[in-house]
């Protein structure tokens, strides 16, 4: 059985141990390390059904995390069902459209369910992608 680490751990690792263990960029190992502080800290729960927008904010703060990771652990970790990472290039690919705030619009008519209409439309692409290539 396998352990996964803390965020206290990874908080006290610091972006460069976090780096040469993981395999990281330097940039994404400063993004999980800031990310671990606020979770260590406590000023940051993700915690299933933790208020979304307070939790939103506090993740667009830190350097490295934009609207489609904080969107994607709304739906993952805080299991809210109306998240939406609009900027998804499958989701605009599927809803033929180019921008995100074009995706947001045409999934308004999903709310407040559009964290499983995103699952539902990743797994429709990951079925085509996969009888594409048994043809």
């Amino acid at each position: 059985r396998v352990a996964f680490p803390l965020a206290a751990d990874f908080a006290q690792a610091g972006a460069a141990r976090l780096r040469e263990v993981g395999g990281l960029t330097q940039a994404r190992a400063l993004t999980l390390h800031a990310l671990s502080v606020e979770v260590a800290s406590g000023r940051l729960r993700l915690a299933p059904l933790e208020p979304l927008e307070p939790t939103l904010e506090r993740m667009l703060a830190i350097k490295g995390i934009g609207d489609w990771t904080a969107q994607y652990v709304a739906m993952r970790a805080l299991s809210w069902p109306n998240a939406f990472p609009a900027g998804d290039l499958i989701l605009r690919r599927h809803l033929g459209v180019e921008t995100a705030a074009q995706a947001s619009a045409q999934a308004a008519q999903w709310a407040p369910w559009r964290a499983y209409a995103t699952v539902h439309l990743w797994r429709h692409h990951d079925r085509l992608k996969h009888e594409a290539s048994h043809d």
